[in-house]
Formats: C-alpha cells, sequence, structure tokens
C-alpha cells in the first residue's frame, strides 16, 4: 500500500486516520472561573486520499466521504457528565443566500352600463374585462455547504454532516469552526483529592471523537490497476463492479490495519466503518 501521511497539526492527541481522509485536531478549555468545566474544541477536515493495494492487488483509487457521524465520547468514569445546554447545535459555515419568489396572480370582473349610440338609450350589460395583479415576495434562508444535524449514537452525542449541497456531494475542508463554535462542556465531578491523586499517578482522564459512516458514504472512484494491461481489461463499463469490489476489499484492510474498525464491506452497503479515531487529554490547552 502506498505510504500514509500521518496529520501533523495536533494537540497532544492519540490520532488514528485512514491517511489525510479525515484529520481531527481537538483541546479543551478550561474556565477560568469554573475550573471544574472543560468546554471542547474540535476541528474536523475532510479530504480525498488515494489508496493502494498490495502486491496482490497491485489497485490504486481515490475516496471521499460523503456523510458520516462525528461522535464525541467522555470519560468513562462516572464523575464526568456533560453539560445539556451547551451542546452544539450546529449552524454550518460558511453560509449563502438562496432566494425563493412566490407569485400570486389575482382576476376581477364586473357588470356595467353600456350606451347604444343614436338612440339615447342605455342597458345593462356583463363587461368583459379582466384584471391581473401580480405580488412578487421574496424570503430568504440560510443555508451552509455542509448539511449538520445533532442526533445521537449509541447513546453519545454527535453530528451528522453531508455534502450534499456540494457540487460533487463530496466533504471537503473543515465542517465546524473550532475557535467560534465549541461542541460542548464537560463538568468534572472529581473531588480536589481524587484530581490531585490522578495527576501524581499521571493518570489524566481522556475523551474521545470518533468519525463514522456506511459503505455507502464512501465514494469510490478512479479505480485502476497498476498493470497497463490488466487495466485495459478493466477499462469497459462492465467490469465496474469487478473494480469495486476490490477497492472496497483494499480499503477493508487499510482500515483494519490503522486500528479501525469495518464490517463486512463487499457485500453489504450499510455495512458500517471507523475512519478516523481520536483521544482527547481532559486538560486546558488554552484557545
Amino acid at each position: 500500500m502506498d505510504q500514509i501521511e500521518k496529520p501533523t497539526i495536533l494537540r497532544d492527541n492519540t490520532h488514528r486516520t485512514l491517511g489525510n481522509l479525515v484529520g481531527i485536531n481537538a483541546w479543551f478549555v478550561q474556565d477560568a472561573e469554573k475550573p471544574n468545566r472543560f468546554t471542547l474544541h474540535a476541528d474536523v477536515s475532510f479530504s480525498e486520499e488515494r489508496l493502494g493495494g498490495d502486491s496482490a492487488t497491485q489497485v490504486i483509487f481515490r475516496m471521499s466521504v460523503r456523510r458520516c457521524d462525528i461522535i464525541f465520547r467522555p470519560p468513562a468514569a462516572a464523575a464526568f457528565r456533560i453539560d445539556s445546554a451547551t451542546v452544539r447545535s450546529p449552524r454550518p459555515l460558511p453560509l449563502k443566500h438562496v432566494s425563493q419568489r412566490d407569485h400570486v396572480a389575482t382576476k376581477a370582473a364586473g357588470r356595467g352600463k353600456l350606451t347604444l349610440p343614436g338612440r339615447g338609450s342605455t342597458a345593462e350589460a356583463e363587461l368583459s374585462h379582466e384584471r391581473t395583479q401580480e405580488t412578487t415576495t421574496t424570503s430568504e434562508q440560510t443555508v451552509g455547504p455542509f448539511r449538520e444535524q445533532w442526533r445521537r449514537v449509541d447513546g453519545y452525542h454527535a453530528w451528522s454532516v453531508d455534502g450534499k449541497n456540494l457540487e460533487d456531494g463530496r466533504l471537503t475542508g473543515s465542517v465546524f469552526d473550532a475557535h467560534k463554535e465549541p461542541r460542548l462542556t464537560l463538568i468534572d465531578g472529581r473531588s480536589e483529592d481524587a484530581r490531585r491523586n490522578d495527576e501524581q499517578k499521571n493518570m489524566q482522564p481522556v475523551a474521545g471523537i470518533s468519525v463514522r459512516c456506511l459503505r455507502e458514504d464512501i465514494d469510490i472512484y478512479d479505480i485502476r490497476f497498476k498493470d497497463p494491461d490488466r487495466q485495459k481489461i478493466f477499462e469497459t463499463s462492465k467490469h465496474k463492479a469487478e473494480k469495486l469490489l476490490v477497492a472496497r476489499e483494499v480499503l477493508k484492510e487499510a482500515l483494519l490495519r490503522e486500528g479501525l474498525s469495518a464490517g463486512n464491506l463487499t457485500s453489504d452497503p450499510f455495512a458500517e466503518m471507523s475512519i478516523c479515531d481520536v483521544a482527547i487529554t481532559i486538560a486546558d490547552s488554552g484557545a
């Protein structure tokens, strides 16, 4: 497999990911007035990744994420809890404006008197006239390039993001504003003695963020074999399924090598996979 480069901009995190597909830089900021409160900031960034198979498959391809769940896991210790009022109900950035116009047409008709020429008499008649009035109302709504929604996954707070508003439907770049839009605040319920004891033993509590998706949420494209002769055979559209099958096997093996999880990617479109996992120490890292 082609060499995988690890992200370098990290803050004391244990970071497992599939190359540059997803990168997470996350940290806690301690409240100066209430030191038992820690606010989570997270930058989650997506990119295209290129994978290559081993000597047996000799396949290379590109892949991107269409949709995923970004899941926060608090420390296992019961002393920690999340302040529910601080959980981010997301509003993606940057923003663009979409205008919608509604047209309303009204018609009116009536009766009137008609004077008959040369006879000095009048008669009532239906006046065949029609008045059309058109009004236009304009409403604007603010939408972002990434569709984001808060939900719970396995009981944990999570944010689902997808790239449906993007031209190719693939997530790219940062989906959170890490500094301006923290995710949530964690409350440390340990006593002072317990906290000091953990520090002395270098047993700082750890939280985690993982990125999960289904097989159908991963876009695999530009699949090629390194052997030119073999590539010519598989260039026809009727062999697309075979190439995709091989690529998914390569993807599964790459995930497992990184210590991540993957279900049956070859036959189940709803098979789950973990494409990134980060451990974050509960300590003040500053803003």
